[in-house]
């Protein structure tokens, strides 16, 4: 389990205390010594898989929950309950329910894997939309900060 103590507020990471260090390092250390050791300690569902990092909706789900947590338990008071109700829950319920679990084709029980292929796409006619590249949106950015 994490060294970390997720319920108490983290030090600061830089001297202008604006940025709270993460209580979980990366996604696959909250997933293991968090959301699986803590959070949902009750029996496994069928509708779980050990390779959750190779199911591309998994680990966006996860993603989602782990960046609320990391906000949340901070927020004095209420911050905990509210992610548990509003974000924890949630996703368990989605990560879980035979229907629209993205580990439908996996069996935790009886230790089968098997991702989702993608569904299949075409490409949209050249000059449909309007297309962004990343570095003009750090320039917007950075222009916005330098205003303010």
């Amino acid at each position: 389990m994490s060294d970390v103590d997720w319920t108490t507020p983290a030090e600061p990471a830089s001297v202008d205390d604006t940025d709270p260090t993460l209580a979980f390092e990366s996604l696959p250390v909250f997933v293991r010594d968090f959301f699986l050791e803590v959070a949902v300690r009750h029996e496994q569902p069928k509708q779980w898989c050990r390779q959750w990092w190779d199911h591309e909706e998994a680990v966006l789900r996860l993603e989602a929950l782990w960046d609320a947590f990391e906000a949340l338990r901070v927020e004095p008071g209420t911050g905990t309950a509210v992610w548990i109700r509003d974000y924890l829950d949630p996703t368990v319920a989605a990560l879980t329910n035979p229907d629209s679990t993205p580990f439908k084709r996996c069996d935790a029980r009886k230790d089968q894997h098997q991702a989702d292929p993608a569904w299949p796409v075409d490409e949209p006619p050249e000059g449909m939309f309007r297309t962004y590249s990343a570095s003009s949106a750090a320039d917007e950015s950075s222009a916005d900060e330098a205003e303010g």
